[in-house]
């Protein structure tokens, strides 16, 4: 069971059997509210981020259950639509920014063709602000503000830690 003891158990084992202090300045983790407690628990001073692509993983379900076209579910996921929700300031992104996103969707389905299905939309900004907007509120998942040195540009931690290990040792660049 993913609970809040759970987790805390996990991290103290982790923590034990590492055999070190850990004292991460950022935690990038998956959307669960029991493992934001324990990690807030145990690292106090970390900042402590949702996963990106788990947010637009998590939306991009959610359009399915509501029977959302596949093509406006991929124009949704183009670069540039519901991910600059993450760009933004925190407090704008229930108001100006769902509000431009779906003028987005609109302009983008009306280019390609793509019927805008009002009412399953709807169902799903509803999902969105309760979900993203209120659960876990925009300062869990959005960017804006952050600098670039601690915002993971992959999906794998292990690519990230590779990136930065050749940027900072580029004697050991394997070819």
């Amino acid at each position: 069971m993913r609970t809040l003891s759970a987790y805390c158990n996990a991290l103290s084992f982790i923590v034990q059997s590492t055999g070190r202090k850990l004292q991460p300045d950022e935690i990038v983790c998956n959307f669960d509210t029991d493992l934001f407690k324990a990690l807030h628990g145990r690292f106090p001073i970390a900042i402590v981020r949702g996963s990106m692509y788990r947010l637009k993983q998590a939306c991009r379900t959610k359009m399915e259950q509501l029977k959302i076209s596949d093509d406006a579910i991929n124009l949704a996921m183009e670069k540039g639509v519901l991910d600059m929700l993450a760009t933004i300031p925190s407090g704008r992104v229930a108001t100006a920014g769902i509000s431009w996103v779906k003028q987005q969707m609109k302009t983008k389905c009306a280019s390609a063709n793509v019927p805008y299905m009002q009412s399953q939309w709807r169902l799903f900004w509803l999902y969105f602000r309760n979900t993203w907007c209120r659960q876990f509120s925009p300062e869990v998942w959005n960017m804006h503000g952050l600098s670039n040195r601690i915002i993971a540009r992959t999906n794998n931690p292990l690519e990230q830690l590779q990136k930065e290990v050749d940027v900072a040792l580029p004697c050991l660049i394997r070819n």
